[in-house]
């Protein structure tokens, strides 16, 4: 260690701040996205039944438990509330499919809107391209 070295390393600091109302708004999309995707996965399950889609039977219907969960005082209560649901199964599946579409294209609306309107990819104090000869041939 040298004579005018200092052991106080600085904290780390951003060049850059992200501006509240961007965090706001992913805030928002966090929370909205998973409502809507229940939502449309009821919406879908309904129109499916009625209009007679072939959903397959494994996720149709109501979810059981075993004995045993209805007979126990705090579990009986949340067994019977999830019991209850009709097609539980077939809204959390669609639902998850509906999260992912949903969030797959808010990233790609973001990637194209930063490719647009963001930094250029190379700043002055980058280095120029490298040129590029003709092919050495014999």
């Amino acid at each position: 260690m040298g004579k005018y070295g200092s052991f106080k390393q600085e904290a780390f600091k951003r060049p850059y701040e992200v501006h509240p109302v961007w965090r706001g708004i992913g805030c928002i999309l966090m929370l909205l996205i998973p409502i809507v995707s229940i939502v449309g996965a009821m919406v879908l399950i309904d129109a499916g039944t009625k209009n007679g889609w072939p959903f397959p039977p494994e996720i149709m219907g109501n979810p059981r438990f075993p004995s045993i969960a209805y007979t126990l005082p705090i579990v009986n209560n949340i067994a019977g509330t999830i019991s209850s649901v009709n097609n539980l199964y077939a809204i959390m599946l669609f639902s998850v499919i509906f999260m992912i579409a949903g969030f797959a294209v808010i990233s790609l609306v973001y990637s194209t809107a930063f490719k647009v309107v963001g930094p250029p990819r190379y700043s002055p104090l980058d280095a120029p391209d490298v040129p590029r000869g003709k092919r050495y041939k014999r």
